[in-house]
């Protein structure tokens, strides 16, 4: 007797703890899209593709009781109808008027791999007809692809913006170049890209300015200023380029003062590096053509 009770407590324990995975698999189902677009596809009469799509779903949810009962229903159904339209056809004595027609693409519209209408509608006449068969059977596959292609674009998308993110708060400008590009490839409109250009090019400018490379840095601050997005730091990165380019070409233009009487040469340079900040400064323009004069006589004193 007691045996008999343990038994007893076993299979209900056993039944209640297979029963609440199986609600928690079927509530995840029933939220699922493909759920409701098969539901959605059963209710308008399209057979095939319902079972298609509920065949797309068992392959997530396995173990799914609900599904599995859905395709064995679908399969009947399907089965039933086709047969009822096969003797329907077999009653008609011409086989290729429109009625007989209709009768076989109803039958392809359930099974789309019947060999036998196939070849039947495979003739010039109803080649349309076919393709028509063949579009519904395959729309839904068509829509599962064009959103999984979506969802692993949105996946790929979302790393490329964590990643910029990472490479912006490490100062990593070189790397958020990159990672831009990447942003580029994949989303050329995204608005991100305005925002972690201008950070990039900006953080560049700066590294350049602290290591002494002046121009890189103006070159990389004016592709900074294209990319913002506010008057006011447009104006700030502009008045500091301007800065930049009167101390440089004020420092080169004294330094060649300084040498022009020992070293001609350095003092040619030294001006060249000056016209490089400011191009159209008369007084350097002016000092450089003395320069080259004095140094297009000392060649020909030398030569003499």
């Amino acid at each position: 007797m007691k045996t008999l009770i343990l038994c007893l407590v076993i299979c209900v324990l056993s039944a209640c703890s297979s029963t609440t995975p199986n609600s928690q698999i079927s509530s995840n189902v029933q939220s699922d899209n493909r759920y409701i677009i098969a539901e959605r596809m059963f209710e308008k009469g399209q057979l095939a593709a319902a079972l298609q799509q509920w065949q797309i779903l068992q392959l997530g949810y396995p173990d799914n009781d609900e599904i599995a009962h859905k395709i064995a229903l679908l399969r009947q159904s399907i089965a039933k109808q086709k047969s009822d339209l096969i003797d329907q056809l077999s009653q008609l004595a011409n086989h290729q008027n429109s009625q007989a027609r209709q009768i076989k693409l109803k039958i392809l519209a359930l099974d789309p791999n019947d060999a036998d209408i196939k070849a039947q509608l495979s003739s010039l006449v109803w080649q349309q007809e076919l393709d028509n068969a063949k579009k519904k059977t395959s729309a839904i596959a068509q829509v599962y692809r064009q959103k999984k292609q979506k969802a692993r674009k949105n996946e790929k998308l979302q790393n490329i913006l964590e990643n910029a993110s990472i490479m912006q708060q490490n100062q990593d400008f070189d790397a958020l170049l990159s990672q831009i590009e990447k942003l580029k490839n994949l989303s050329p409109t995204h608005p991100k890209i305005a925002s972690y250009s201008f950070a990039a090019h900006l953080g560049l400018a700066e590294n350049y300015l602290q290591s002494s490379q002046y121009l890189d840095a103006i070159q990389a601050f004016n592709l900074a200023i294209a990319f913002a997005e506010d008057e006011a730091e447009k104006t700030r990165i502009e008045t500091k380029i301007q800065n930049i380019k009167n101390e440089q070409a004020n420092h080169y233009y004294l330094a060649a003062l300084r040498v022009f009487k020992q070293d001609i040469e350095q003092a040619i340079e030294y001006l060249r590096q000056s016209l490089k900040f400011d191009q159209d400064n008369p007084k350097t323009v002016q000092q450089l053509k003395i320069a080259l004069k004095i140094q297009e006589n000392l060649s020909r004193i030398n030569e003499g």
